[in-house]
């Protein structure tokens, strides 16, 4: 009966993105039995302010999970205690080391990580509780919690044994939960109506509810999904109750692993899918994919980008999802093995029913392979146009790898799919998580394709670019070479894609310092480019703007400046002057000036810059964020510290909520402020 224990979730709020995670596990757990609260789900300040609500809910709780992040350690460290007044500033419901000293001998502090690299950020006061990762250990914490608060007496109903006098629950507060179940199960099933008492039942169908809610162990979806099955067929309790003898003996026979859910449950979903069956076949189909997804999180995207044929018999006529997913969705949704959410544009499915799904499949392993291809489809290539779609699907794409794993899924959708979740992981910042994602898209293409092909030396190239920006030089050096090396075997000698890999190279070399060797190769892959695709092409426009940013940082500015100009007049002829590339090459030429205090002539510029970038992007956008804040750093230079901070904090605000308070650019615009601030005082 795992919805008799109580959770509170302490979080810091870094990003929109962070409250949207800690908002689905917090759903996740509410809609798998778990009584757990979050700050999001106040409407306004509660009354009390925030302190008092926050330690009021800690009280109550038999558990606290908290999310540490970089934000949240420096929240905490500080002891910053949550201002009564506050509503739109307010952080997040971050614990402070009086709170936690005055609860940890009778209260159980649970770390939750979002990443491996989160580890570093936990107090040493937790060092020694157990942890858990956010998306990949969903299972183990929700046995953690139900296991570690009931005795083995409440959760197998065939035993005597009293519980412990360390059972946090007494023998009332469990009939009351039951008696809530069994209420819910009569309203689920339309026996009783949605305002009405258990009175108005009889004692007959009241007792009958009590022993299937005991036979469902109290698992609120298993109590959903045979309320929705009684409701839909219109059989009686005690009908219902006969069914189980007959599809007990199917499911014992044909289920072999591990059950981590009540049997029943598995029986009952059976049942349900045998009439969705007859109603929708699709589904049925549509049910299946989605047990191998997240259980939070399944955008419509996933299935509705393409036309995928899904039906079994291939002599069957295709069905396009689009054209029935109304359908699809409803009957799936009526019998609530699946849930849509408010906004209706993704489905969730509790943990544990996919768990129970996927022991009825005969094959596994072959839907697995079907939602990685269905999944693969739906993922856009990762440009920065596509990703708020990307980010909708990660998710999934997290939950996939794992069955990528189990059942070695060794196909080109799956390296497609790995190597542009990495791309966009690596985009935003989470370099960790993306090397594991490339890493195992190269060993798959390597495995399908062989050494030499364009699709492992693309994967290669991007392992580089990770390296790279995780300052794991000897590594990158390495792996660029390689990649080099690679693309002339491709293609026996010189070509466009040997010279944009030639580029990178030269990238690397002038971050690091290694200037000889960056003209060296930037010049080599400028020849290339030229050789093969004349002078009015974009890779030579990008490839005389990589030279340029050599000289710059080396202050050869006359240099730098024709090539600049130069480069930005082909850009020009090519895409137009309102082409968002174009903004790109005018703030490199901004910069330029800015580093020869030609103050003017960069103030000019930048404003070209955004008067492009306002008119193709939205006002939200990271992209906007980093002009305003190229504002900021020149009016720094002038030092005209007033402008300086009003662009600084514009800019600062947009990185904290779009980017999150970790992201490089956040953390840079941080440090241009507390400069500018600086030089007032």
């Amino acid at each position: 009966m795992p919805n008799s224990v109580k959770v509170f979730i302490s979080y810091s709020h870094d990003s929109k993105d962070h409250k949207n995670r800690v908002l689905a596990l917090s759903d996740q757990l509410r809609y798998d039995g778990i009584d757990c609260w979050i700050d999001q789900f106040e409407s306004d300040v509660p009354k009390i302010g925030w302190s008092q609500w926050m330690q009021k809910k800690i009280k109550e709780s038999h558990f606290i999970l908290i999310i540490f992040t970089e934000f949240y350690l420096k929240q905490f460290s500080a002891s910053t205690k949550p201002d009564e007044d506050l509503n739109q500033d307010w952080k997040g419901a971050i614990l402070d080391l009086e709170i936690v000293h005055g609860q940890i001998k009778n209260k159980q502090f649970i770390p939750v990580l979002t990443s491996e690299t989160d580890t570093n950020f936990i107090p040493p006061v937790f060092k020694k509780s157990k942890q858990f990762f956010l998306e990949s250990d969903y299972e183990n914490l929700y046995s953690f919690l139900t296991e570690q608060t009931l005795p083995k007496s409440l959760i197998n109903q065939k035993s005597s044994q009293k519980p412990k006098n360390k059972n946090p629950f007494s023998t009332s507060s469990v009939r009351n939960i039951k008696d809530e179940g069994v209420i819910h199960l009569l309203k689920q099933s339309n026996i009783i109506g949605d305002k009405d008492g258990i009175s108005i039942a009889s004692k007959e169908v009241v007792d009958t509810a009590s022993q299937i809610y005991d036979l469902l162990n109290g698992v609120h979806p298993a109590i959903e999904i045979v309320g929705s099955y009684i409701r839909e067929t219109k059989i009686t309790l005690i009908e219902y109750l006969l069914l189980f003898k007959p599809a007990d003996k199917e499911i014992s026979s044909q289920n072999t692993t591990r059950q981590d859910y009540p049997k029943f449950l598995a029986l009952a979903i059976n049942l349900s899918l045998e009439q969705i069956q007859k109603k929708c076949p699709m589904a049925v189909e549509l049910i299946r994919l989605c047990s191998f997804l997240d259980s939070r999180l399944i955008p419509h995207e996933v299935f509705l980008e393409e036309e995928i044929d899904l039906l079994e018999n291939d002599l069957e006529e295709k069905t396009d999802w689009n054209l029935h997913w109304d359908k699809i969705i409803d009957i799936a949704c009526r019998y609530s093995i699946l849930n849509q959410s408010l906004d209706q544009q993704s489905l969730r499915m509790s943990n544990i029913v996919q768990q129970a799904i996927r022991d009825l499949l005969e094959s596994p392993r072959l839907w697995a392979e079907k939602a990685l291809k269905t999944l693969e489809t739906a993922f856009p290539d990762p440009d920065f146009t596509s990703w708020p779609i990307c980010e909708e699907l990660i998710p999934c794409a997290r939950a996939m790898l794992n069955w990528i794993n189990k059942f070695g899924l060794q196909i080109p959708q799956t390296a497609r799919l790995c190597n542009d979740v990495g791309y966009y992981l690596n985009h935003q910042g989470d370099y960790a998580e993306a090397e594991i994602f490339f890493q195992k898209a190269y060993s798959i293409r390597r495995n399908c394709y062989g050494e030499e092909h364009s699709l492992v030396a693309t994967t290669l190239s991007n392992l580089a670019w990770n390296h790279k920006v995780r300052k794991q030089h000897e590594k990158a050096e390495k792996t660029y070479q390689e990649t080099i090396q690679l693309w002339k075997k491709i293609y026996f000698g010189d070509h466009p894609d040997v010279a944009i890999s030639l580029d990178n190279l030269g990238n690397f070399y002038r971050e690091i310092g290694q200037y000889q060797k960056a003209e060296e190769v930037y010049k080599e892959a400028l020849e290339i480019f030229e050789k093969f695709l004349g002078d009015e092409h974009l890779d030579v426009v990008h490839s005389l703007n990589n030279l340029a940013l050599l000289y710059k940082t080396q202050e050869r500015f006359e240099d730098a400046e024709s090539l600049f100009t130069d480069a930005l007049e082909i850009h020009e002829n090519i895409l137009g002057k309102e082409h968002p590339e174009i903004a790109v090459a005018k703030t490199n030429l901004a910069d330029l000036y800015l580093k020869q205090n030609r103050f003017k002539e960069a103030e000019f510029v930048l404003s070209e810059a955004l008067k492009i970038r306002e008119k193709t992007f939205e006002k939200q956008d990271p992209i906007i964020a980093s002009s305003i804040n190229n504002f900021g750093i020149l009016y720094l230079k002038m030092k005209n510290y007033p402008l300086a901070e009003t662009y600084l904090q514009k800019a600062l605000n947009s990185f904290q909520n779009i980017l999150g308070f970790d992201h490089p650019n956040t953390i840079n615009a941080m440090k241009n402020l507390e400069k500018s601030r600086e030089k007032q005082n």
